[in-house]
C-alpha cells in the first residue's frame, strides 16, 4: 500500500497559471498598480481638454497612498511610472493634433504625408510619454518611498520638493526645457493662489499643489483609523495653503495699488487667418492682403486711436533682410530688404495722423541666417528686432538624435541670442515667440533687461487640437503675473489677449475667429520677486532633498524601510 502523497517543492507552480505564487502576485499587483493608475488619470483630466483643474488637488493621493505602505524599492518606481505614463498620454494627446501641418514636408502628396506624420506622431508621443512620464515620475517615487520609509510627516515635507526637482525640473531639462503639464499650471484658474507666481513662480504653485494631496491623504487616513500625526500632518496642510491663498490676495492687492498710480495706453492685438491660401492672397513683398486692408483701416483712423498695434507672426509669405545678406534656405525672390519693407510699411502708417507702433511677425534674415522674428516699426521706419531664442523641435529644427524619424520643417531656423529690450518712444518692450510661452526664463530675461511690457506673436494653427491653445493662453497669463508686466499676445489663429500684471484677460478674442483685440495697458517698471531672484524655489527644493538624505543614514536608504515585505 502505497504511503501518504507528499507535494514536492515547485508543485504548485507547475500545475497552472492560478498557483499560490501567482495568485500572491496577483494580490500584489492589484495592491499598488490601481491606485496608481487612477492617479495619473486623475491628474491628466486636470489639464486640457478635459480641464478639470481642481482634480489636481486630490488627483496624486492614490499613488501617494501607495507609498505610505510597505512597498520595494522596485514596486515603488513601477507605481510611479505607471501613473506617470498614463498621465503624459493624457496631457500629451492634443500635441499629436499637429500632423495636419504641411510645413513639416516637401511632399507634394500632403494626404500621403499628413498620414505618415501622424504615425511618427503617434510613435513619438508614446515615446515621450514614457521617458517624460514614465521615467521622472518612477524616479520621484522611488527617492520619495526611499527618504519618506512610509511617514507621513516626512512625505509632507519631501513629495513637493521631489516632485518638482524630478518631475518637472529634470523633465524638462530633458525634454527641450517645455514645461508642458506642470502641476501648478492648473492653479492659474485661482486668482488668489495665481498671484503667488509672482514670489516663486510656477514652482512655488507646484509645490503647494503636492503639499494640498499630501493633505487630502492625510484625511482619508483619519477617516480610517485616526491618528494624532495624520492630524497634524493635515492641519499643518491646512495651515500652510489658507497663508498662500492669504498671500495671494495680499499680493493682488499690491500689484492693483501699483497699477492704479500709472497711466494707461491703448494697446491692441490683430489676429486673422484664413482656412486656405493662394498666391493671390499676398501683396508683392508677401505680405497678406487681408493684414495691408486691416493695417490701412486702423492708421486711417476708422478705429479708435491705438498706441501699440501687435500682429502675429506668420503675416508674410516672404522674410525680411535686415542686414542686406541673404540665405540660401529660401528662394532669393523670397527675401526682401529692409528698405522694400520700409516702403510699404510706412506708406500704411501715413494714411493718417496715427502715432500707432507697430509689432509684426516675420521671418527675417540676418548674417545669412534665418530667424523668425518680431519687428518692430515706428513712425520713422525699422525701429528694432526680436530672434527667437528657444526653437521648436521638429517644426524649426530637427533635434538630431531624433533626426532618422523624418519629422524636420521645409528650411531650418537659427536661434536668436539674448538681445536687449527694443526701445519704442519712451518705453522699452520684451518679446517672445509663440511656444516660449512655454519657457518662463524668456519673459523673465527680458523683463530683467528693462522691458515695462511684454509682447508676443504665435500661432496654434499648427495643432488642430484647441486644447493646446488653451494651455498657451494659460501659461501667457502665468508669464504676465510671474513678472508684473502686462502681455499683448497677437495670435493668428489661437486666443489673443491682452493680460494685465494679475493674470486677468483685460481683452480677448472670442477662438480663433478674426477679431481686433483692444484693450488698455501700463508701463511698469517694479520687479517681481520671482524677476529678481529666479528659480529660487529649486534651490530651496534641493536644500530639503539634501537634509533628508543627511539625516537619514545611508544604510537605511540602501535597504528597505519595509524589510518584512521585502522578505517575502
Amino acid at each position: 500500500m502505497d504511503g501518504p502523497s507528499i507535494a514536492r517543492p515547485g508543485q504548485y507552480r507547475r500545475k497552472g497559471p492560478m498557483t499560490p505564487d501567482f495568485r500572491r502576485w496577483l494580490a500584489d499587483l492589484a495592491s499598488w498598480l490601481p491606485a496608481s493608475l487612477l492617479a495619473g488619470a486623475l491628474l491628466g483630466l486636470a489639464f486640457p481638454p478635459a480641464d478639470l483643474w481642481w482634480m489636481a488637488w486630490f488627483g496624486m493621493a492614490p499613488l501617494l497612498w501607495v507609498l505610505h505602505q510597505p512597498i520595494g524599492k522596485l514596486r515603488a518606481f513601477l507605481a510611479g511610472f505607471a501613473g506617470g505614463v498614463i498621465f503624459a498620454l493624457i496631457v500629451l494627446r492634443p500635441v499629436v493634433s499637429a500632423y495636419l501641418w504641411s510645413g513639416w514636408q516637401e511632399d507634394i502628396d500632403l494626404e500621403s504625408a499628413t498620414a505618415r506624420q501622424h504615425q511618427l506622431l503617434l510613435v513619438l508621443w508614446i515615446i515621450v510619454s514614457i521617458w517624460g512620464g514614465g521615467i521622472f515620475w518612477g524616479g520621484f517615487t522611488f527617492v520619495l518611498s526611499r527618504l519618506a520609509g512610509g511617514s507621513l510627516i516626512r512625505m509632507a515635507l519631501l513629495a513637493p520638493a521631489l516632485y518638482v526637482v524630478i518631475a518637472e525640473w529634470l523633465r524638462s531639462l530633458a525634454t527641450w526645457k517645455i514645461q508642458w503639464a506642470f502641476l501648478g499650471n492648473a492653479l492659474v484658474e485661482t486668482e488668489s493662489l495665481r498671484q503667488l507666481a509672482a514670489f516663486g513662480g510656477v514652482w512655488l504653485l507646484t509645490w503647494l499643489v503636492v503639499l494640498g494631496n499630501v493633505g487630502v491623504l492625510a484625511i482619508l487616513l483619519n477617516l480610517k483609523r485616526s491618528e494624532r500625526r495624520q492630524w497634524l500632518v493635515a492641519a499643518f496642510v491646512s495651515t500652510v495653503l489658507a497663508a498662500a491663498v492669504a498671500g495671494g490676495n495680499w499680493q493682488l492687492r499690491m500689484t492693483e495699488k501699483i497699477l492704479n498710480d500709472q497711466p494707461a495706453f491703448t494697446v491692441a492685438a490683430l489676429q486673422y487667418h484664413k482656412p486656405q491660401y493662394y498666391i493671390s492672397d499676398y501683396i508683392e513683398i508677401g505680405l497678406e492682403k487681408q493684414y495691408v486692408d486691416l493695417l490701412s483701416q486702423i492708421m486711417s483712423g476708422q478705429t479708435d486711436e491705438i498706441d501699440l498695434l501687435v500682429l502675429p507672426e506668420s503675416v508674410a509669405l516672404t522674410a525680411i533682410s535686415l542686414d542686406g545678406s541673404f540665405t540660401t534656405s529660401l528662394p532669393r525672390d523670397m527675401q526682401f530688404s529692409a528698405k522694400s519693407w520700409a516702403r510699404v510699411i510706412l506708406g500704411i502708417m501715413d494714411l493718417g495722423d496715427s502715432s500707432t507702433a507697430l509689432v509684426m511677425g516675420l521671418n527675417a534674415v540676418e548674417n545669412g541666417k534665418k530667424h523668425n522674428s518680431m519687428v518692430y516699426w515706428g513712425p520713422l521706419g525699422l525701429t528694432g528686432h526680436y530672434h527667437k531664442q528657444r526653437l521648436v523641435p521638429f517644426a524649426e529644427y530637427s533635434p538630431g538624435i531624433l533626426r532618422p524619424l523624418g519629422l524636420q520643417g521645409e528650411s531650418q531656423y537659427h536661434p536668436g541670442t539674448p538681445t536687449d529690450t527694443v526701445q519704442m518712444g519712451n518705453f522699452r518692450l520684451g518679446t517672445f515667440i509663440c511656444q516660449e510661452v512655454l519657457i518662463p526664463q524668456v519673459a523673465r530675461q527680458a523683463t530683467t533687461n528693462g522691458a515695462q511690457m511684454l509682447v508676443s506673436g504665435g500661432n496654434d494653427g499648427v495643432f488642430a487640437d484647441p486644447a493646446v491653445a488653451t494651455v498657451n493662453a494659460r501659461l501667457a497669463q502665468l508669464r504676465a503675473v510671474e513678472n508684473g508686466r502686462y502681455l499683448v499676445r497677437a495670435m493668428k489663429t489661437g486666443i489673443s489677449a491682452v493680460i494685465d500684471p494679475t493674470g486677468r484677460e483685460v481683452a480677448r478674442s472670442p477662438g480663433s475667429d478674426p477679431h481686433l483685440v483692444v484693450g488698455r495697458a501700463k508701463y511698469l517698471n517694479h520687479f517681481t520677486f520671482y524677476t529678481r531672484h529666479g528659480n529660487w524655489m529649486l534651490a530651496l527644493a534641493w536644500i530639503v532633498i539634501a537634509i533628508a538624505t543627511i539625516t537619514r543614514p545611508l544604510p537605511r536608504l540602501l535597504a528597505s524601510p519595509w524589510n518584512k515585505l521585502d522578505r517575502a
